[in-house]
């Protein structure tokens, strides 16, 4: 729920701010459950609501699905930087928060592949969309030539929500819960020329 603006990411250290302050917002009108009341999208440039037709075009032309405008706007930032400074870049996708939603598209590849639930077809679909717009900020990376000094770290921050199509065997549990299917989440590094890649590490914390 948002609070004041006082305690907004541009008023908190961060040079600006792009997308939602709740949670659980529709991926294409930006509209949050969490917020209906305020009878507004939940989107925002630096404390301004966003809402016109740039907001429901992106670049890969899926009607302004959010994780792609996220995308947009990393590459973006990525490209028009000082590239004499140093940068720090929170990029936080909404997928696969729910409501999950994907492109049509990519919804029919899933079908095509044989998954018949809907549920994990639909989340299928979301975390490919996701995984295609992580690649566009690498390869803006690339493109940018600073992969070999960037540092890169992704991770989620619970388990998948079973009732939405994630599965989380072989462990116990699920989102909201205490066990280690609610808990317990991949994470992925890269550092080229620092860290080995193609490494994996196993560890549980007590």
């Amino acid at each position: 729920i948002q609070e004041g603006l006082q305690y907004a990411p541009f008023n908190r250290g961060f040079d600006s701010h792009y997308g939602q302050y709740s949670g659980a917002i529709d991926y294409y009108t930006h509209w949050s459950a969490e917020t209906e009341n305020l009878d507004r999208p939940d989107w925002w440039l630096n404390g301004v609501q966003q809402d016109g037709p740039s907001e429901h075009t992106d670049s890969q032309g899926t009607g302004g699905w959010s994780p792609n405008l996220l995308a947009d706007k990393a590459i973006a930032h990525i490209q028009n930087r000082n590239p004499s400074q140093p940068f720090y870049l929170h990029l936080a996708f909404n997928s696969v928060h729910g409501p999950v939603s994907a492109p049509a598209s990519l919804v029919s590849k899933y079908q095509s592949l044989g998954v018949t639930n809907t549920g994990r077809r639909l989340i299928s679909a979301a975390v490919d969309g996701m995984d295609q717009a992580m690649g566009r900020v690498l390869a803006a990376l690339d493109a940018a030539g600073v992969t070999n000094n960037t540092v890169v770290l992704w991770f989620g921050d619970n388990g998948g929500d079973e009732t939405k199509g994630s599965l989380n065997d072989p462990l116990r549990g699920d989102k909201g819960d205490s066990y280690d299917g609610g808990l317990r989440e991949v994470a992925g590094i890269s550092y080229p020329g620092v860290l080995p890649s193609g490494g994996v590490i196993s560890h549980q914390y007590m």
